[in-house]
């Protein structure tokens, strides 16, 4: 492949189809593979919530805690890129956490 791509210049017309061939496959291969890891990782977090849930049950939680507490994981599991946004968040959690803490 590399020798094929060689033989010709970039901006020759077979190059630039070329080129342009192989440009849209990988954004064809790389839009399948992050598809396929948003799908992974929401199929982790969403068995890492069920095994929360299911350990708070052990704890003899109430069902208000219990979403409480899970709200303030999914809240903190994934943070946001922007700053700003992702301090609130974490004032959310943690007003979150507190109002949890002082259920029964």
């Amino acid at each position: 492949m590399l020798r094929i791509k060689n033989m010709y210049s970039r901006f020759s017309e077979v190059g630039i189809l070329w080129y342009n061939k192989t440009a849209s496959e990988g954004k064809a291969l790389h839009q399948q593979n992050v598809e396929r890891n948003e799908r992974n990782m929401f199929e982790l977090l969403s068995q890492k919530e069920a095994n929360l849930k299911v350990y708070y049950e052990s704890l003899e939680y109430s069902a208000e805690k219990i979403e409480k507490l899970l709200e303030a994981w999914r809240i903190g599991v994934i943070k946001s890129a922007d700053l700003a946004e992702r301090r609130l968040e974490k004032k959310q959690q943690r007003q979150l956490l507190r109002e949890a803490a002082e259920m029964k």
